[in-house]
């Protein structure tokens, strides 16, 4: 259990730091170019990243008082495999590595852009194309660590779903397993997607051949694949 809780304490320090904004807003005065994203951009980006943090605390803290529950017989393992919440097994320590590796690859993406990273889509006055740490291999290596990052956070709401029945009601679990993360997912993908094409848009208009060199030699996500 003691291990378990370390992991989640680790987990949520990471996580909090690979979603939180590396530089302050850029002064309009430094600005050579923004993309205005409409609403929904501006929650993600202002709000969303904020709300995550919150939202994988109260995970976490969920899944410890489960875990605590199943160590003193309070309530039953998890009917599927008969496994407590504290155990390890190889679907726990592959997501939760999954999770680590895509908080360090966000925050080696913060490292290696360092003053040129930022949340919002905007090329800065003096902007260099990045060619080093993990651009070396990827065009977007920030959205693949996010995407890694979910790992560990879509195994533990999957785990808890079992448990929810325990204490709310079955439209309850229906909202908290199903609608809100199809609807969260729906808005993520689309965001992300959208967002990656103005992204390219803004890069390939302000570096020109730079930018076609540096993208014909790089995968999007995953190096040499995709």
């Amino acid at each position: 259990m003691i291990t378990k809780i370390l992991a989640l304490s680790l987990q949520q320090y990471a996580f909090t730091k690979s979603f939180k904004p590396p530089n302050p807003p850029t002064p309009s005065s430094n600005v050579k170019v923004m993309r205005y994203e409409g609403l929904i951009g501006s929650f993600f980006i202002n709000i969303l990243t904020y709300l995550l943090s919150i939202f994988h605390l109260i995970l976490s803290l969920c899944y410890i008082y489960i875990m605590y529950q199943q160590e003193i017989n309070s309530i039953p393992n998890l009917p599927y495999e008969d496994q407590k919440f504290s155990e390890w097994n190889l679907l726990n320590t592959f997501c939760f590595l999954c999770t680590i590796v895509g908080c360090c690859l966000r925050l080696w993406c913060f490292n290696s852009l360092k003053k040129f990273f930022a949340f919002n889509l905007e090329i800065k006055k003096n902007h260099e194309l990045i060619k080093t740490g993990p651009y070396t291999l990827l065009i977007h290596p920030s959205y693949t660590g996010a995407f890694l990052i979910m790992s560990n956070v879509l195994l533990m709401c999957y785990q808890l779903y079992y448990y929810i029945p325990l204490y709310f009601s079955n439209n309850v679990r229906w909202i908290l397993t199903l609608y809100l993360p199809i609807v969260i997912s729906f808005f993520g993908i689309y965001f992300s997607i959208k967002r990656i094409i103005f992204e390219e848009e803004m890069m390939r208009n302000n570096f020109g051949k730079e930018w076609d060199e540096f993208f014909s030699q790089r995968k999007r996500f995953v190096p040499y694949i995709f």
